[in-house]
């Protein structure tokens, strides 16, 4: 009978070193995320300057250090918001990565819509050939 209760305060505690070690991992997760987001807007964004303008040539070097030194930033606030809502990590992680992995694809969509433009109006040309051919 005392075994069980030793058991059972034994497995209590190791569920709150796993909560303790799950959540500062969900932390690092959404941290590294965001940053990952914002160096990738980054990076998008001198890929125009360079290809329309000819300055600011971006560089995978660049977009790693970028993001590391981004890194801090949203660990800290990731990690005070944690501290502050009573909502568990893991709902919370799956709340943020959605939202940034959401940004992230919108980011890419917007920052490559000049690129959608020329390959619309080379289809709106080829369509007009076909309807009214010139003889």
């Amino acid at each position: 009978m005392q075994l069980k209760g030793i058991k059972s305060k034994d497995s209590e505690e190791l569920s709150d070193s796993m909560y303790e070690h799950l959540s500062k991992l969900f932390v690092f997760l959404s941290s590294l995320l965001a940053s990952v987001t914002v160096g990738w807007f980054a990076f998008l964004m001198l890929y125009k300057c360079w290809l329309y303008f000819g300055i600011l040539k971006p560089h995978a070097e660049g977009l790693s250090l970028g993001v590391l030194l981004v890194f801090p930033i949203f660990y800290s606030i990731y990690k005070s918001k944690l501290n502050e809502s009573e909502i568990p990590p893991k709902t919370q992680f799956k709340k943020i990565s959605i939202q940034l992995f959401c940004v992230f694809l919108v980011l890419t969509f917007v920052l490559n819509l000049d690129l959608l433009v020329p390959i619309f109006q080379g289809f709106h040309d080829f369509l007009r050939l076909l309807i009214s051919p010139t003889i």
